[in-house]
């Protein structure tokens, strides 16, 4: 899903295919599980942050999130996606530039 994440955010070409035929990019993905696939497709902020918010415990226990908790994107912000994506930008970006003279 990191990689994922990282080309919607750094390629806009990608970003663009994705949101005319998300089931068609997220079936052609490499590395999704079948949970992260399921989410995906629906395309919407709310629902990638559910898949992203699992907590420590949640890990540590090997609890995995319900179809329905996803579908209903269960928790979190509107916009969440939007806000990653950019903070993510914003990072990539300033670790590239090189330090002036």
């Amino acid at each position: 899903m990191k990689k994922f994440m990282t080309d919607l955010a750094l390629k806009p070409k990608f970003l663009e295919e994705y949101k005319l035929n998300p089931t068609a990019i997220v079936e052609s993905a490499e590395g999704l599980s079948n949970l992260e696939k399921f989410g995906l497709k629906f395309a919407r902020d709310i629902v990638v942050y559910t898949l992203m918010k699992a907590t420590e415990f949640d890990i540590a226990s090997g609890r995995q999130l319900t179809e329905e908790e996803i579908a209903k994107g269960n928790g979190g912000l509107q916009g969440a996606l939007t806000i990653v994506i950019a903070l993510f930008v914003i990072v990539v970006r300033s670790s590239l530039r090189s330090p002036d003279p």
